[in-house]
């Protein structure tokens, strides 16, 4: 669900568009495993400690310049790239 919602914004983002976002975790999660796409660029992270285990990243993510390919998002790269 993740992966689509960020599909989705880089297919429709103009180029320097933003979206915005929380991402519960539990505490073994950190910034550095947000999930990724080659079409957009972190630009702002912060966590909120929801208690002793699980937190929340609000993450805000802006488009870069560059066409989205449909050939690759059918192919899998963009997903690949989500993936790790």
């Amino acid at each position: 669900m993740l992966f689509g919602m960020l599909d989705f914004a880089a297919r429709h983002l103009p180029p320097a568009g933003r979206i915005v976002y929380l991402l519960p975790v539990t505490m073994r999660q950190h910034e550095g495993q947000l999930p990724a796409h080659p079409l957009l660029e972190p630009v702002a992270c912060a966590y909120h400690s929801l208690g002793v285990a699980h937190g929340r990243f609000i993450v805000g993510m802006a488009r870069l310049e560059g066409v989205y390919d449909e050939a690759a998002a059918q192919s899998g790269v963009y997903r690949e790239y989500f993936d790790g």
